[in-house]
C-alpha cells in the first residue's frame, strides 16, 4: 500500500500540535540545565560544558544533553510553526477583506492573551502570598502598573519566557502584510522578504531596532516568514518525493537542528539561520511528506497530551525553578559529594515536569480551551 501524504494539510494536523508539545519539553529541558551550582568556588550551570573539562565521558554526555536540549531552537520551531498555522488560518478565510481581517487580529488576541493573564496571576498570588518570586525577576515587577504590563506584554521580566510572546505579538502585523503582498505580487515576494529579514537578523542595529520601547529583539522575526513559506514552496519541495528519501530528509534535518548550537555556538545568528531552515524543512515533511515511518510517535497519546497543554507548559514551567533554586545549596551538596551534575539535571527535569504537567493541563482546560472555542465561533460566524 503506497503512503500518503497528510492532504493539503488544510486543516488541523495532529502531528504538528505533538511536535509543539516536543518543543516545549525542550524548553524546559534548557532552563533545567543552566541552573546554577556552586562548585570548587566557581558558579556553573548544570550543563555547563566548562565543568567536565577533566572528564572526556562527561564532556561528551553534556554535549549531548545541551544538543538534546536545545530550547533556543525549540522556541524558533514555535515561530515556524506560528507562522504555518496562520498562513493557513488566512488562507482559509479567502476571499480576504477588512472585516475577516478585524476578527483574525481578534481570535490571535483570544488565543495569546488568557493564558497570559492567567500565569501572571499565578506569579502574582505567589509573591503577595507566600513572597515567592524567581530569583533574577526583580521586585519591581510587582508593582500593580507592572502587573498590568506584564498581562498585557508589554512588560517580560517577571517570567523571561514571555519574550517570545511579544514577538509573536509583532510579527502577527507583518505575517498579513506579507500575505496581503503576496496575494498581489505572488509567492516570491515572501521568498523575498524572508532573505532580506534573514539578512538583516546578522545586524546589530535591526535585531536591537524595538530594544528602547522595552520590546525584545526582532531579528528572529524571519522564522514567521519561513513557517508562511511552508504551504507553496515547502509543499513543492516535498510533495512528491518518495517515502524513502522522505524519511531520509526529516532524520537528516532533525540531526542539523539538534547540533547547529553545539556545533556553530549557542549564540549565533548562523545557528539561528540553520535551525530555521531545518524546522521550515521538518514542518513541511510532517505536513506534506511520506514519513510515517519516522513520525507515528508523534500519534502517541502522550505527546498529543502535551502538545495540546504545550502554551500552558511553556509558560508555566519557570514556576518549578521558583522551588527548585530554594534547593539549590542541597544539590549543591550532592554534587560536591560527587554526584555528576547531570544526573542532578535528569532528577530535576523529571521534577519539574512531572509538578508542573497538572497545573498546565488545568490552565488548559479551564483557561485555554474556553477561548480557543470562542475563536472558533468568530471564524464560523464570520465566513
Amino acid at each position: 500500500m503506497t503512503e500518503k501524504s497528510p492532504a493539503a494539510a488544510t486543516t488541523f494536523l495532529p502531528r504538528l500540535e505533538s511536535l509543539r508539545g516536543v518543543a516545549a519539553l525542550l524548553v524546559a529541558l534548557l532552563h533545567i540545565g543552566l541552573m546554577r551550582i556552586l562548585e570548587n568556588n566557581y558558579t556553573y550551570g548544570l550543563a555547563d560544558i566548562n565543568r567536565h573539562r577533566d572528564s572526556k565521558f562527561e564532556w561528551v554526555l553534556t554535549h549531548l544533553w545541551r544538543a538534546l536540549a536545545n530550547g533556543h531552537g525549540a522556541v524558533i520551531l514555535f515561530f515556524v510553526l506560528s507562522g504555518f498555522v496562520l498562513r493557513l488560518s488566512l488562507n482559509r478565510s479567502e476571499p480576504v477583506n477588512s472585516k475577516k481581517i478585524g476578527y483574525f487580529f481578534l481570535r490571535r488576541l483570544i488565543r495569546l492573551y488568557p493564558a497570559v493573564i492567567g500565569m501572571t496571576l499565578i506569579f502574582v498570588v505567589l509573591y503577595f502570598g507566600w513572597g515567592l518570586r524567581l530569583p533574577w525577576a526583580p521586585d519591581e515587577m510587582y508593582t500593580w502598573v507592572n502587573i498590568v504590563k506584564t498581562m498585557t506584554l508589554l512588560e517580560t521580566r517577571m517570567n523571561g519566557v514571555m519574550w517570545s510572546l511579544q514577538l509573536e505579538l509583532i510579527a502577527t502585523p507583518v505575517i498579513v502584510l506579507t500575505f496581503f503582498l503576496a496575494r498581489q505580487f505572488g509567492e516570491w515576494i515572501l521568498l523575498l522578504l524572508l532573505f532580506v529579514l534573514a539578512g538583516l537578523s546578522f545586524t546589530t542595529t535591526w535585531d536591537g531596532l524595538l530594544l528602547d520601547t522595552g520590546f525584545v529583539t526582532i531579528g528572529t522575526i524571519y522564522a514567521f516568514l519561513a513557517g508562511m513559506a511552508v504551504p507553496y514552496f515547502g509543499k513543492r519541495a516535498v510533495e512528491k518525493l518518495s517515502s524513502r528519501v522522505a524519511v531520509l530528509a526529516i532524520c537528516w534535518w532533525t540531526i542539523i537542528f539538534f547540533t547547529a548550537r553545539t556545533s556553530l555556538g549557542m549564540g549565533s545568528k548562523w545557528s539561528v539561520l540553520v535551525e530555521v531552515i531545518a524546522t521550515f524543512s521538518i514542518v513541511s515533511l510532517l505536513a506534506y511528506g511520506k514519513v510515517d515511518r519516522v513520525a507515528f510517535w508523534l500519534d502517541w497519546k502522550l505527546f498529543r497530551f502535551y502538545g495540546k497543554i504545550s502554551y500552558s507548559f511553556y509558560l508555566l514551567h519557570p514556576v518549578t525553578f521558583i522551588f527548585l533554586h530554594m534547593q539549590a545549596d542541597y544539590w549543591n551538596r550532592q554534587v560536591s559529594q560527587g554526584m555528576p551534575a547531570l544526573v542532578v539535571a535528569v532528577i530535576l527535569a523529571v521534577v519539574s515536569i512531572v509538578a508542573i504537567t497538572p497545573i498546565s493541563a488545568l490552565m488548559y482546560y479551564a483557561v485555554e480551551k474556553p477561548f480557543i472555542r470562542l475563536g472558533s465561533r468568530l471564524r464560523v460566524a464570520n465566513k
